[in-house]
């Protein structure tokens, strides 16, 4: 999604002009409403969002690239907009999202996902909104319930919290047993912190104060650790703080991306060393043809069905699979990774990804005679990484067709850590606050539940909505959902 694509009006109740009229329903004591016209997250998405005075919470990410804050008041019971797209073409809205206030807090809310906007097309939409209590990550909300957290970038000089800005937003949702959070933030300040003399260690992180390393973005060393029972050989950067001075250290970043062992060997995250030590590691190489006079042969030059995930265990059997593919040029950090590297003289993009099938690349620029390097991350279903290089190879060969091959020397490399170790369960006794089982992200899961990666799972399966999740087998964690209405019958 593009910056200025798209246009907003407050508009007056039942007006239908051209676009997309939406009146939002408030619930009683909204005064005024806020509207979030958001892009998935591009970029650094740690897949963790937290809101002032809170521990980091799973969520899915997205961002609002609009500069002020879109907001309207209730008139009679509805806040008027008008969605516009500019261009001939349509457009798609990957979340729309409202927040109703009362006076100053956030008590209601509304989501639609995957919204068109048709050029010249005249289309009406009523939304009601839902009450919303506040969000607290020490207790489970009730089925079907909606929560928020909501603040504003503060202003620098101490004065109240910046309103012409767009807010930050945390939205709960839980329904069939399972609780889904999605955080919205301006893509300048996505925890609306106002820490902007320098890069965020942590940008979805109000105001950072963990001793701990940042985000991929600020990586700039490697260190040895674990990744569960396996040595891994870590990206790492300095010390995580954004509201003081701490020593310059060089520790594993919050998410684990595990690279691949030669690269190890250099003592700093220095590009001359990693050139070097990457041809002699786990690496893909793509060659891009030129003409006799050593002209691109075609501009740009595209490759498409590359099957980079099928690295993921380079062979070996794997825990984990591939979700995503991103890519960084090689310099003086590690990250961030995206769609795009971006080289002196050239540039290479990955125009189609769905992994774990194929991705496609183009590339377009001038050659040179050393080639270049990037950085793949390899994005594993269990929030981990796999970082490998990417060579990129120029060669006069009578303009032959493009292509990648990879090249992987052992199926024991260190990198595969992150891919063979899924993320480590919680048992399945009770933990406070919940009464019958263990705290899992911000909601109590049932007896017999376990919590794996912030989600309540019995056994390998989801959380039981139905009956309980009996053992079935030794061990204190349940197996299966059996009881109520499942048709199992529950043998203890």
């Amino acid at each position: 999604m593009r910056g200025a694509w798209i246009s907003v009006a407050m508009v007056t109740a039942c007006a239908a002009p051209s676009g997309l009229t939406i009146e939002i329903v408030a619930t009683e004591g909204v005064t005024r409403v806020e509207l979030f016209i958001a892009k998935h997250c591009d970029g650094e998405c740690p897949g963790k969002v937290a809101p002032p005075a809170t521990p980091e919470l799973p969520a899915k990410l997205f961002e609002v690239d609009h500069a002020m804050m879109w907001g309207a008041s209730v008139d009679g019971d509805v806040a008027g907009f008008l969605i516009v797209a500019d261009g001939a073409d349509e457009q798609t809205i990957s979340l729309l999202a409202a927040v109703g206030y009362a006076g100053d807090t956030a008590v209601a809310t509304a989501m639609v996902s995957d919204v068109k906007i048709v050029p010249g097309a005249s289309e009406y939409w009523r939304i009601e909104l839902a009450e919303a209590g506040a969000l607290d990550p020490a207790s489970a909300p009730e089925d079907g319930a909606f929560r928020l957290a909501q603040w504003r970038r503060p202003k620098d000089d101490g004065a109240p919290d910046d309103e012409t800005l767009p807010s930050c937003v945390v939205i709960e949702h839980r329904t069939d047993g399972r609780t889904e959070r999605f955080a919205i933030g301006p893509e300048t300040d996505e925890d609306c912190d106002a820490v902007m003399s320098q890069p965020e260690c942590r940008p979805w992180s109000y105001r950072a104060t963990a001793t701990t390393s940042g985000s991929i973005d600020q990586a700039n060393c490697i260190t040895m650790g674990s990744v569960g029972t396996r040595n891994a050989c870590l990206a790492s950067g300095p010390a995580c703080s954004e509201v003081t001075v701490l020593p310059q250290t060089c520790s594993r970043v919050t998410d684990d991306y595990c690279v691949t062992a030669q690269l190890c060997e250099c003592p700093t995250w220095d590009p001359d060393c990693l050139l070097t030590r990457a041809k002699t590691a786990a690496y893909w190489k793509c060659v891009i043809p030129l003409d006799a006079q050593g002209a691109p042969c075609t501009t740009p030059t595209t490759i498409t069905g590359v099957s980079v995930c099928d690295v993921v265990g380079f062979g070996a059997p794997s825990a984990a699979s591939c979700t995503a593919v991103r890519i960084h040029e090689l310099g003086p950090t590690i990250g961030p990774f995206g769609g795009i590297a971006d080289f002196v003289r050239s540039k290479l993009e990955i125009t189609h990804n769905s992994p774990p099938d194929l991705i496609d690349l183009e590339w377009m620029g001038m050659p040179t005679v050393a080639g270049e390097m990037a950085l793949l991350s390899l994005d594993l279903d269990n929030l981990r990484h796999i970082v490998i290089p990417l060579l990129i190879s120029f060669e006069p060969n009578g303009c032959a067709p493009a292509y990648c091959e990879p090249f992987f020397d052992s199926t024991t490399d260190v990198a595969l850590a992150c891919a063979t170790t899924p993320p480590a369960p919680a048992m399945c006794q009770a933990q406070s606050p919940c009464p019958s089982g263990p705290l899992c992200g911000n909601m109590c899961c049932g007896t017999g539940e376990q919590c794996i990666d912030d989600v309540c799972h019995c056994g390998t399966g989801p959380a039981c909505t139905d009956g309980e999740c009996a053992a079935g087998a030794p061990g204190p964690c349940g197996m299966q959902c059996c009881g109520g209405n499942t048709g199992v019958d529950c043998l203890f």
